[in-house]
């Protein structure tokens, strides 16, 4: 066992460290990655994954991007942005899929494309979500897994 470890150990057991939650949960981010990568594996599989999907998202009043049928792989959770006053977590998710049209004002006032992108797995951007932790709804099934509530989050790209 590390050094690290075993401090974590003594310290734990030196007074109650739940800051009056009802537990403390530590993950490995490999490995809730790899659980992520499993359950998109097996929501894929079964046609219950997220499904392409397209939007237009206002960049500016006279700029707009509108995406086309932008498919995502598999989610990715991060802790690095965590800190004990200000608990977080990041969801990353790749986008290896579909299309992109960035449409500007024109002199006259009018739409005129100014750029069209196929995106593909290896040059697709990437979405996150920030996700505040305290205020993340959070619960254990009756299978005994933890199940939080992402639709909080603060989205970005």
């Amino acid at each position: 066992m590390s050094d690290a470890y075993l401090e974590l150990l003594e310290w734990l057991r030196e007074a109650p460290r739940t800051y009056d939650w009802g537990c403390l949960l530590a993950w490995d981010r490999k490995w809730v990655n790899t659980l992520l990568l499993r359950e998109y594996m097996e929501r894929f599989a079964s046609d219950s994954y997220l499904p392409p999907f397209t939007a237009q998202i206002d960049t500016s009043p006279l700029t707009r991007e509108l995406i086309y049928d932008y498919t995502l792989d598999c989610p990715r959770l991060s802790f690095d942005q965590s800190t004990y006053s200000d608990p977080r977590a990041r969801l990353r998710m790749k986008v290896v899929g579909g299309s992109q049209l960035s449409v500007e004002a024109a002199d006259d006032g009018s739409p005129k494309l100014a750029r069209i992108a196929e995106i593909d797995v290896l040059a697709g951007p990437s979405l996150y979500m920030k996700l505040a932790l305290r205020s993340t709804p959070g619960a254990t099934n009756p299978l005994g897994q933890v199940v939080l509530d992402l639709a909080e989050g603060a989205i970005s790209s």
